[in-house]
Parts: C-alpha cells; sequence; structure tokens
C-alpha cells in the first residue's frame, strides 16, 4: 500500500503516516529510494493492536460558569 491508500484507510494525514513507519514508528514499511510502502497485513495488525473493547467515560466539570453574571449598569 502506498502513503495516500493508508491516508485514506486509516482516515488520518500524511503527516501521521510517515510519523508512524519504522524504525521510529510501530508500523514496519518498505522504503524503495524516496518511496514508502507498507503491506495491508502489517495495516490491519496495528489497527487491531490500537483496537479497545471497553469505554471509559470521564465526566469533567464545565470550563464555564452556569451562573450568569451581573453587569453594571
Amino acid at each position: 500500500m502506498s502513503v495516500l491508500e493508508v491516508v485514506k484507510h486509516l482516515g488520518v494525514s500524511r503527516r501521521t503516516v510517515y510519523g508512524l513507519a519504522a524504525p521510529s514508528g510501530p508500523i514496519p514499511c518498505y522504503q524503495i529510494g524516496r518511496r514508502v510502502l507498507f503491506s495491508d497485513g502489517d495495516i490491519k495488525e496495528y489497527l487491531e493492536k490500537c483496537r479497545y473493547t471497553k469505554t471509559t467515560i470521564y465526566l469533567r466539570a464545565p470550563s464555564y460558569s452556569a451562573v450568569p453574571l451581573k453587569r453594571k449598569a
């Protein structure tokens, strides 16, 4: 797969794909000259590693005041 195909498949930017590419990133790739290629199996394996089966809900207080401010006349 080319970088653009991986971009479409993962739904991320080109910069992200290049950042995920080996040797600095977790996805193995082939580099032929300046061209970077990925195997379908490696992309699927990476997606499986990113998969979460449980969701955690975090409750946060709002960053704004719920009480309206009174203006001075």
